[in-house]
């Protein structure tokens, strides 16, 4: 009879090794349960952000960024000519219904200012502030709830006008919303 040989293939590994490789799985568990939870938590937020409310209606408007050199335009008055001026014969194209301009647009906004609201009870706040001209919050779909929105006559130099949200008004003079 024939008797069978082989040879096996066998490997020695110490203690030491076994304990780095086991080491290796763990770490490589953890770290996908880690990207996992990261991930799970990303898409979360973004269907969050998906269904805010922004406060204004983003659909069939049309933004551009435009900076003019400081140079040639140095006074408020200078930049606001230019601007209502680029307004209007943006407002004269087809199918333009609104034009305006603001600083930054809603959400995006890097300017931002401490408020102090006096009347019922002193509060500050920390807010974004944006600069607007023509019918910018029109154009936006801004819906107004009290008061009036920008009118052309409000410009840099005049009587200063705001228009707050109503999470600022809110905070700022909880007493009026319980009031109302």
């Amino acid at each position: 009879a024939t008797q069978l040989h082989g040879e096996g293939r066998t490997t020695t590994q110490s203690k030491r090794e076994r304990l780095i490789m086991s080491g290796a799985v763990i770490v490589q568990f953890g770290l996908a349960f880690v990207l996992l939870t990261t991930a799970g938590l990303l898409l979360r937020s973004f269907v969050s952000a998906l269904e805010t409310n922004p406060g204004f209606e983003p659909e069939h408007v049309v933004s551009m960024r435009l900076t003019l050199p400081g140079a040639t335009y140095k006074s408020p008055i200078q930049i606001t000519s230019v601007f209502n001026r680029l307004l209007e014969q943006i407002a004269a194209l087809p199918s333009v219904r609104q034009s305006g301009a603001i600083s930054d647009l809603p959400m995006g906004s890097s300017s931002n200012v401490i408020l102090t609201a006096e009347g019922y009870a002193r509060h500050t706040e920390r807010a974004d502030y944006l600069f607007c001209l023509g019918n910018a919050l029109r154009a936006l779909g801004v819906h107004l709830l009290e008061g009036r929105l920008f009118a052309p006559d409000d410009y840099v130099g005049k009587i200063h006008v705001t228009v707050i949200s109503e999470g600022l008004a809110t905070v700022a003079w909880p007493e009026i919303g319980r009031a109302a």
